[in-house]
């Protein structure tokens, strides 16, 4: 069983996408986690995948998808695809090179809240002003959309390109983990009625 978690800015998706991995008793890969793994296997972390801030312009991330080396996106998509053959959570958009795969064990879920709740939370976790927040959390969310555009070809806002959508304010971090592993059991059981 393979989780693939894409989330908006401030969602608390990179939380829920740990818990749920905890209460399931599976492994949990975010960008660092990737980042550090890659380093051990001499993978080059100067890529796109790995970069804290991606961009300084739409121009530029075009330019650094583009230009990256296919043979170090290459390696960089074997070590995820060797992390996912036991069962795991990958929160980002590293779990993006696992969506080119057609695979029966993978479940992508989109993490998602209203704006005024994403607000309040990043506001709180950094303190920073109305506009500040509301700045940053843009960016994360253009580049996490650029991101998805170039390498995938696919629209981020497009949620056919998932699974499932969960609203994170809506359910709280808890209830998001609890109704994701009421979803995944019942895959299970559709799945098997269709075996």
């Amino acid at each position: 069983m393979i989780l693939v978690i894409f989330r908006e800015s401030d969602c608390g998706g990179h939380e829920i996408g740990y818990r749920l991995a905890k209460k399931l008793g599976i492994a949990f890969y975010d960008k660092q986690i990737l980042a550090d793994i890659a380093k051990k296997n001499d993978i080059n972390t100067n890529l796109p995948e790995f970069a804290e801030n991606i961009v300084d312009s739409e121009k530029r991330i075009i330019k650094d998808i583009v230009s990256t080396n296919s043979s170090d996106r290459k390696k960089v998509q074997d070590l995820v695809n060797e992390l996912a053959k036991d069962d795991c959570v990958i929160v980002g958009r590293l779990g993006m090179h696992l969506l080119k795969e057609d695979r029966d064990d993978l479940t992508s879920f989109y993490i998602h809240a209203d704006d005024e709740i994403k607000l309040s939370r990043v506001m709180e976790r950094f303190g920073l002003t109305v506009d500040k927040a509301q700045k940053g959390m843009a960016k994360i969310d253009r580049e996490r959309r650029l991101y998805l555009e170039k390498v995938l070809g696919k629209k981020w806002s497009n949620m056919s390109n998932y699974n499932f959508s969960i609203d994170s304010g809506y359910l709280g971090l808890n209830g998001s983990v609890d109704m994701m592993i009421e979803i995944l059991n019942n895959r299970l059981v559709v799945s098997k009625c269709f075996d």
